[in-house]
């Protein structure tokens, strides 16, 4: 649940979306949770998120995907946020792909 939306209707409600992280990885194959990163980390960033009002969910996955390049050992981060009741008769969704020498060059 996640407070998202630009509409009158969508304003401090809180509204189902699905998030998919996909992380690529620098380096070899990690043998232990302590040399990679924990899912658990992926979730409270995208708890903390859905939390304060975010007009859109480009944003949404911006912001996520933002926070996972950060993290040591991650080189890009694909964020998939969909949203289930966003049209009458539809849903609305949107992919980005955050890379860490594209943060590197802002």
């Amino acid at each position: 649940m996640a407070l998202v939306g630009v509409h009158s209707h969508e304003i401090e409600r809180s509204q189902p979306i699905i998030v998919s992280v996909e992380l690529s990885l620098i380096g070899e194959a990690p043998e232990a949770l302590c040399d990679t990163i924990d899912y658990r980390q992926i979730i409270q960033v995208a708890e903390a998120l859905s939390k304060m009002h975010i007009p859109l969910i480009e944003t949404f996955a911006d912001r996520l995907g933002r926070a996972c390049i950060e993290w040591n050992g991650v080189e890009q981060a694909r964020v998939k946020i969909v949203k289930p009741h966003a049209l009458e008769k539809g849903i609305a969704s949107i992919e980005v792909t955050i890379r860490r020498e594209d943060e590197m060059t802002l």
